[in-house]
């Protein structure tokens, strides 16, 4: 006695109809996922790269050293921010020292911001002034903006000129900073900023602003055409 083999009843064309949907609307869902997927719009700047394209002598100042400044502890936050930051004390016959902070990096996320002042110093026990927005000088767009604030601890008071890039924009607070990477992250774009940070040790505020809004715009100006494009976004 033979036994007789089942067959399979081939699928309905309703089925068939319904399958074809649902795998049409997965591939479009997973093309859509794709396009708004952030994509970086430059390259990186590994480390390194900013102490070859700012000038060790700026103006009326050379550079003495690299150490002295506030920055944050090395954290994983600070190395997923940052790929390069410079830091160093400049001097100049007749004129209050100047130190200087770059640190350049992706900003894909709001919260893996650039550190702006106003939120670093605090968590290093200083008090802050209010900060006040000022024109940032130099070879910049009209009307661009940076931030002054003096910050006091035990050990010094310090005043902070400060300015950051993200893309091509140079929001003025952290806010505008979000609201600028969140704008750029729904473009499908990665921005990358920089924070410049110029501070004074001690003396009178408004004479310390003189000094670095002075320092920021010989910086600026003594860049070459690869330091422009780093640090303002444009050669």
């Amino acid at each position: 006695m033979t036994g007789s083999v089942k067959e399979h009843s081939p699928l309905s064309p309703g089925m068939d109809r319904r399958q074809l949907v649902l795998g049409s609307l997965l591939m479009m869902g997973a093309g859509a996922a794709y396009a708004l997927k952030p994509r970086r719009t430059a390259l990186p700047v590994r480390a390194g790269a900013l102490a070859a394209i700012v000038p060790e002598r700026i103006g009326d100042y050379r550079y003495v050293s690299a150490s002295g400044l506030v920055v944050a502890p090395r954290s994983e936050l600070r190395e997923a921010t940052y790929s390069d930051v410079l830091t160093r004390v400049y001097v100049g016959l007749g004129q209050l020292p100047v130190m200087l902070l770059v640190a350049f990096g992706s900003a894909q996320d709001a919260g893996l911001s650039i550190h702006r002042p106003e939120e670093c110093y605090p968590a290093l026990g200083f008090d802050l002034s209010q900060v006040r927005t000022v024109a940032l000088t130099g070879p910049v767009p009209a009307n661009s903006k940076a931030s002054f604030v003096t910050a006091r601890s035990d050990e010094r008071t310090e005043h902070v000129y400060f300015w950051v890039r993200i893309g091509s924009s140079f929001p003025a607070s952290s806010l505008e900073q979000r609201m600028t990477i969140v704008k750029d992250n729904l473009r499908g774009e990665i921005p990358f900023g920089v924070l410049t940070r110029l501070s004074v040790i001690g003396g009178d505020a408004d004479a310390a602003l003189e000094a670095m809004e002075n320092f920021n715009a010989a910086l600026l100006r003594s860049l070459d055409a690869k330091g422009r494009e780093m640090l303002l976004g444009h050669d």
